[in-house]
């Protein structure tokens, strides 16, 4: 409507100018007329406006930059007493010692990117062309009918002798559909085909942020991994043997460690209701006590437990990375008193 544009930083003055300043808010307005005047008495200046502060992109700030700018001055909308500079200062000095490692991290994001952008369309494309090979020779050829039954039910096809290893590899590597009250759910081995692709993605992209990062990524996912695949329910088992040695929750747990639904205790109360000669309600209110200390101990538990640990290992890399950078890094990203260490943008600006 007004013809005005803005950008995230907007840059007025001489294209090729050699002195800039960087400021934001109406300070900008009174900048720009001492840059007219300059500039007709020939002299090369220039302005780099802040119109979007928090986040800070420093891919847009150093393309608003002009590449001939030998010294820059930046004027902040504060002033904090004690601190290493002002938050604009530093982050304009952090962008432009960083501007180098920038560009070399994005080419290498970007190669990344694609590498596994093209991994994944190979994946689905081998999948879908394995299921459509599948659906139409699977009734005739033998060797796609031993490929489909090791798909679905892989303990049926690897252990056939080993009863407990096939029960473990058909519910949490098996990729077909779980049943629940006739209806078909997610199941375990489709989560877990879920977590490991998803893993290798997360894994490729931790990587390039760097080792410390990679290695953190290392002790963090095996268990937040494992959580999304088995929820609570081992911490529930174990939970469940415990109570069973304790004599606890007798009338809940039932043989091989099976605890009835909700919809189930009212039958079940009735019957220990006669079997006892107490009231139904009284039974119910019983059998519903236990059943929520069988469901929510266990729950609550690995909720902290998996809160905790995830909290605790990112803070423990959190700290190591930044001592490490900070003993690399001594005197860097911040406001150095000594001429030697500023960024060359700044050397000649102090002097």
């Amino acid at each position: 409507i007004t013809g005005r544009q803005y950008g995230l930083f907007d840059y007025y003055g001489d294209p090729e100018a050699d002195r800039v300043i960087i400021a934001m808010g109406s300070v900008t307005e009174a900048i720009r007329e001492v840059i007219d005047y300059l500039r007709a008495k020939g002299e090369k200046v220039g302005l780099v406006a802040v119109h979007l502060y928090r986040p800070f992109s420093a891919k847009h700030f150093l393309a608003a930059v002009p590449k001939t700018a030998k010294r820059i001055a930046v004027l902040d909308r504060t002033k904090e007493p004690g601190a290493n500079g002002e938050p604009l200062y530093l982050d304009v000095i952090a962008a432009l010692e960083n501007k180098k490692e920038d560009k070399e991290l994005q080419k290498k994001v970007e190669k990344s990117a694609q590498k596994h952008i093209l991994g994944a369309a190979s994946v689905f494309a081998g999948c879908l062309g394995l299921g459509t090979l599948i659906a139409k020779k699977g009734n005739t050829s033998k060797i796609l009918q031993n490929l489909s039954e090791l798909i679905l039910a892989p303990g049926s096809k690897l252990f056939k002798n080993n009863e407990k290893a096939k029960n473990f590899f058909n519910k949490y590597l098996s990729i077909d559909f779980a049943q629940q009250d006739g209806k078909l759910v997610l199941s375990k081995g489709q989560l877990t085909s879920c977590v490991l692709i998803g893993g290798a993605g997360y894994f490729g992209a931790s990587k390039d942020r760097g080792k410390q990062n990679f290695l953190e990524t290392l002790f963090r996912f095996p268990v937040v991994g494992f959580y999304i695949i088995t929820g609570s329910e081992l911490f529930e088992k174990g939970f469940k043997k415990l109570l069973v040695k304790a004599g606890k929750c007798k009338e809940t747990i039932g043989k091989n460690l099976q605890v009835p639904s909700f919809e189930e205790l009212g039958d079940l109360a009735k019957t220990y209701a006669q079997k006892n000669g107490t009231k139904a309600a009284d039974e119910f209110k019983k059998l519903a006590k236990q059943k929520t200390l069988i469901s929510g101990v266990p729950f609550l538990f690995s909720i902290g437990f998996m809160g905790f640990f995830v909290a605790g290992i990112s803070n423990v890399f959190t700290k190591y990375r930044f001592e490490k950078a900070k003993q690399s890094n001594t005197g860097k990203n911040r406001i150095i008193q000594e001429k030697q260490q500023l960024p060359p943008a700044f050397k000649s600006f102090m002097q």
